[in-house]
Parts: structure tokens; C-alpha cells; sequence
């Protein structure tokens, strides 16, 4: 059980990682977004409204990562209850993401994938704190 979390953990810290990469691709080069989709022919119009709003998802993704590698640090680290909270959290909005899919008929494979790792995720931080006297 406690080798398990310990993956989850290292995966959640990779995961969050490469989120951060993408937050901050995001926040800096929506300019460079805007002209890549004009030259493939789905240009929205001006940087304006569009960039501020594309600049804060970046913002939004950047925190929800920042939250995650925080909860992966503290699984490595076995503060268990920190990772509980913020596992039941993630799961959740995980929940809602799918459930979102689900009803705008978008693909719901990575939105389950992510229900399913934080749902293991989760269960993996319940038991060690049930059965694992060390953390």
C-alpha cells in the first residue's frame, strides 16, 4: 500500500509538472496561440477579451498544478491527511469535469482517466492512514 501511494505520488508530481508547463505556455504565449490558429484557420479575432480570458485558465491551471505538486510533495513526504484533503478535493472537481463532458458530448477519456487516478489516488491515502502507522 505504501509503495503504491509512493507512485502515485511521484506520477501526481510529473502530472502536475507538465500542467505548470502548460499554465504558463498559457499566461505568456497566447499571442503566439492567436497567430497559430489564424494560420489554420480558426482565427477568433483580436488578442483582447480572448487573451485575457485564455491568460486567466492559465492562471487557474497554473494554481490547481501548484495544489497538486503540493500534494504529491507531501505524499512523498507521508503527511497523509494534507494528501487525504486535497485527494477528495481533486476528486471532485475531477467528478464535475466529467460529468461536464459527459453532457456536452465532448471526449470524456481523459476526464474519466483523471476521476480514475484521483479516485485510486485517494483510496491509496485512506488506507495508508488506516492500516500504516508511520506517517
Amino acid at each position: 500500500m505504501k509503495i503504491a501511494f509512493k507512485v502515485f505520488s511521484v506520477l501526481l508530481i510529473i502530472w502536475s509538472a507538465v500542467e505548470i508547463i502548460v499554465g504558463a505556455l498559457l499566461i505568456f504565449a497566447t499571442d503566439k496561440l492567436f497567430e497559430l490558429a489564424g494560420e489554420a484557420g480558426i482565427a477568433v479575432g483580436s488578442l483582447g477579451a480572448a487573451g485575457m480570458l485564455i491568460s486567466v485558465v492559465g492562471v487557474i491551471v497554473v494554481v490547481i498544478a501548484a495544489l497538486m505538486l503540493f500534494t504529491g510533495i507531501n505524499g512523498l513526504r507521508g503527511r497523509m491527511e494534507k494528501c487525504r484533503k486535497f485527494a477528495l478535493g481533486f476528486l471532485i472537481v475531477a467528478a464535475v469535469n466529467f460529468i461536464l463532458a459527459i453532457v456536452q458530448d465532448s471526449n470524456t477519456a481523459s476526464a474519466f482517466l483523471q476521476v480514475l487516478f484521483f479516485g485510486v489516488y485517494y483510496f491509496l491515502a485512506k488506507m495508508y492512514m488506516k492500516y500504516d502507522d508511520t506517517y
